[in-house]
Order: structure tokens, then C-alpha cells, then sequence
């Protein structure tokens, strides 16, 4: 980490200026929005000198930390854009099985440090992306489905208000940021600038199966799919992943031993022996090793592409959701391109005291991918039938990844009706004048 005395302010009109926005947006589509200024920082001092100084000014302020969101929804227009992402102080406690981590620590970061330990964290699945707007907008992690999303392992919040104010927040007190950092997205009113991870000790083995299909295979694999969902076990992660012409199923299984893996994976090995073209089983002996499997040099995404992507939680029956959208893929304009489907075997919603409150076993994200800005129109056009095909079956969205432009009701859609209206009613006591920008 390098500190540095004072944080780096860069001016919209100045020489650097647009390099440090391009750098606010991690794919190459960019939103065009302009803040007036980009403020780099690495103190909980600078965040705090920072909010004050646009207090005094009457500027609206936004945070970013360094991960993937596609919309850009940190990148405000006007006001000042927060870059926290040099917030990376780690801290390891073994004998407490906690962490404290800044905003701007990498999921490798974590990972290499609890490695030492024989600790494990539910951290993002891609390594690069910081644990800030991961935590914030709940966190799908390593091992969810056994674990729950990410926030609700986060105990304690060091925070900057909208007063002013470094506060600590925890269940012992200033509870409600607690309970809002915990799942509000965007939508936090609060710049956080640590927190405290609760860990676990880590499985004894972890499997990674890898299923590839031709795409005629779609219709019975989702029908075994539907058979074999609501008795899914909690300790795999699986993930079916809709690319032209063919199906890629990954299945992670965390278990105390191999005949354990072995039998959490068996309804997947069942499943069309004679049809699967590639079938890979990897056993890393890290986090960071297995992170590194999941997210090859070959399959990792390149921040150099155009992406449109959406994200919707659905109950309906999978056997009707994947043929469609692979119906729709098909119809592609781009052969990068994908449909991501996550499956869930229970609802992750029961946890601590959270904000984070929308789930379904299902969560659907299409993704147009393409490289050429004159492609534009062709590839959202693209997007937009296969969003709306999905958005057919919707019963939510996830903040994380969810494009909150295209409606504002998407954002109500993204929590239970009473974590909305608590949220709502949170916001307005505390951040009254509304300097946290919430939503471009």
C-alpha cells in the first residue's frame, strides 16, 4: 500500500483528468457522466477531510473501490467521485478468526492472507475485484450456499456520515449502518473505510468439476437440472453458463473429505455421460489456487471489451428459463456473448440483520460482450430481448449487478418491501440533504 500525505485530487479540465475517469469504469463502454472532481485516497483521514471539504462546498459525493460494476453507477455527474480503492490496510487475527480490511483489499489479497491460517471468507470468485462494493451489495462469494452472501459475515463498519463524522458501527452501536452495509448497493449513505470479517476455518477439500455440452443438450440437462435443484446441498456452488453453440456447468464442492465431494457432485455426474464433450475435475489446494481455476488467463474478462449486462432473481422452473434465453442467444450478434445462471437450492436471505433481502433460486445475468463501439446498437439491441425475456420471469434484481438506469423501480425491486421502506426512511435521517449520491 502506498499512503500518501495528502489525497490525489484531479479536476475535471485537467491534463489527467481523463485518464482517471476511464480508470473509474473497469469495462470500455464508459457512461457519460462527468464528475467535477476524482479524489484518490488511502486514510480513513482523507475520506473524512475529503467529505467535509464537499459538505462545506454543497457537492454531492460517490464512492468506488476498484470492482466490476458494468454501469459505472459510482461515476456520478457533478460532484465528487470518491476512489478508495488505495484503502488497503489487512489485518489477520487467527485465534479471534477475524480480519479487518480495508475497502480497496483484493479478494487475492484475502485469500493469500487467510491461506497462512487455514481460514477461509466467502470472497469474490474473481480475485481482482476489492471487497468494498462486493461487501456493500451483498457478495455472492466462495461458498454462498453454506456460508450466506458475503455481508453477513462483516460484524463491524468504520464509516464516514454524511455529517462529517468516522463513526464505528456494529450491533452494539449505530446498528442501522451496520444492518444497511449489509446489502444497500449503491444506496449505502456512507463512505466505509474498513471492516470487520468474520472467518471460518476452511473445508478440508474443495472439487471443481467442469461440464462442457454441445447447446442441443440445453433442453434435458435443464430438465435434470429442475429435478435436481431443490434438493441441491448448501456446500456446492454451481453455475450453468450459456455460450453460443455450446453449455459450460461448474460445479465447486466444499466437503471434509473426497467421498463427501464425491457424493455432493453425484446428481451432476449423473446427467448425460455419453453426451458431455469436456469434463475437467481439479482439486486446488489454496483459496488462491482455486481462485485462479475458476478464472483462467483464458477465461477472464477483459476490461478492453463493450458489456451490457443485467442481473434478475427468478423462481420459475430453470427448464423454462435456459431454453429461452438459449433460444435468444443463439441470435447473438457478438459469439462473446454469454448467459450466467447461478443456482441457489434454498433462499439466502436468513442471516443477521441486513438490508440484503431479495432472493430466489435462480439469479440470471445475460451479457452482451463485443469489442467494436460501431456494434453498439446491434449488441444492446441484442441485450435488451434477452433482458426482456428474462425480466418475464423476474421476481427481483441483485443491486451488484443489476442496471439500475434503465427504471428507476428496479431499485425497490432489489430488497423486500420492508427493508425498502426501512432503508429509505434510514437515508433520510441521516444523509437529509442527500450528499451521497445514490443513483446516476
Amino acid at each position: 500500500m502506498t499512503v500518501t500525505t495528502q489525497p490525489v485530487v484531479t479536476r475535471r479540465g485537467e491534463p489527467a483528468y481523463d485518464e482517471a475517469l476511464r480508470a473509474a469504469v473497469w469495462q470500455a463502454r464508459k457512461p457519460q457522466r462527468f464528475p467535477d472532481a476524482i479524489v484518490r485516497t488511502s486514510t480513513s483521514e482523507h475520506v473524512l477531510g475529503t467529505v467535509r471539504e464537499a459538505i462545506a462546498n454543497r457537492q454531492r459525493v460517490s464512492v468506488r473501490t476498484g470492482g466490476h460494476n458494468f454501469h459505472g453507477l459510482a461515476v456520478p455527474d457533478g460532484g465528487v467521485l470518491i476512489d478508495a480503492s488505495g484503502l488497503d490496510t489487512l489485518s489477520v487475527d487467527a485465534a479471534s478468526r477475524t480480519a479487518v480490511a480495508g475497502p480497496g483489499v483484493t479478494g487475492l489479497r484475502l485469500s493469500d492472507a487467510l491461506d497462512e491460517h487455514g481460514l477461509a471468507f466467502p470472497a469474490p470468485h474473481d480475485h481482482s475485484v476489492a471487497l468494498g462494493g462486493f461487501l456493500l451489495a451483498g457478495g455472492f462469494g466462495l461458498n454462498a450456499g453454506a456460508w450466506g452472501p458475503a455481508c453477513f459475515s462483516v460484524d463491524a463498519i468504520d464509516v464516514v456520515t454524511a455529517s462529517g463524522d468516522l463513526i464505528v458501527a456494529s450491533e452494539h452501536g449505530h446498528a442501522d449502518y451496520l444492518w444497511a452495509a449489509r446489502g444497500a448497493g449503491a444506496l449505502f449513505p456512507g463512505v466505509v473505510t474498513g471492516f470487520r470479517l468474520a472467518l471460518r476455518p476452511r473445508p478440508a477439500i474443495v472439487r471443481l468439476h467442469t461440464y462442457v455440452y454441445s447447446a442441443n443438450e440445453l433442453p434435458g440437462l435443464s430438465r435434470h437440472l429442475a429435478a435436481v435443484l431443490p434438493d441441491l446441498d448448501p456446500a456446492i456452488e454451481a453455475v450453468v453458463v450459456l455460450a453460443p453453440g455450446r453449455v459450460v456447468v461448474r460445479v465447486c464442492a466444499w466437503a471434509a473429505d473426497v467421498a463427501q465431494a464425491a457424493a455432493i457432485v453425484e446428481s451432476f455426474e449423473t446427467y448425460g455421460k455419453d453426451r458431455v464433450l469436456h469434463r475437467q475435475v481439479l482439486q486446488p489446494r489454496s483459496l488462491v489456487e482455486l481462485t485462479a481455476m475458476l478464472y483462467p488467463p483464458e477465461a477472464r474478462l477483459r476490461p478492453e471489451d463493450r458489456r451490457a449486462v443485467d442481473a434478475f432473481w427468478t423462481d420459475a422452473p430453470i427448464d423454462e428459463v435456459l431454453p429461452a434465453l438459449g433460444d435468444c442467444l443463439e441470435r447473438a450478434p457478438s459469439q462473446d456473448s454469454r448467459v450466467l445462471t447461478v443456482l441457489h437450492s434454498r433462499p439466502a436471505t436468513r442471516g443477521p440483520d441486513a438490508v440484503f433481502s431479495m432472493c430466489a433460486p435462480l439469479n440470471v445475468e445475460p451479457s452482451a460482450v463485443w469489442s467494436d463501439p460501431a456494434h453498439d446498437d446491434v449488441n444492446l439491441d441484442w441485450s435488451a430481448a434477452a433482458n426482456a425475456i428474462a425480466a418475464r420471469y423476474a421476481v427481483g434484481h441483485y443491486v451488484a449487478s443489476a442496471d439500475l438506469t434503465v427504471d428507476p423501480s428496479r431499485v425497490a425491486r432489489c430488497f423486500g418491501g420492508r427493508e425498502w421502506e426501512r432503508l429509505r426512511e434510514f437515508r433520510r435521517a441521516v444523509d437529509p440533504d442527500a450528499l451521497f449520491h445514490s443513483l446516476p
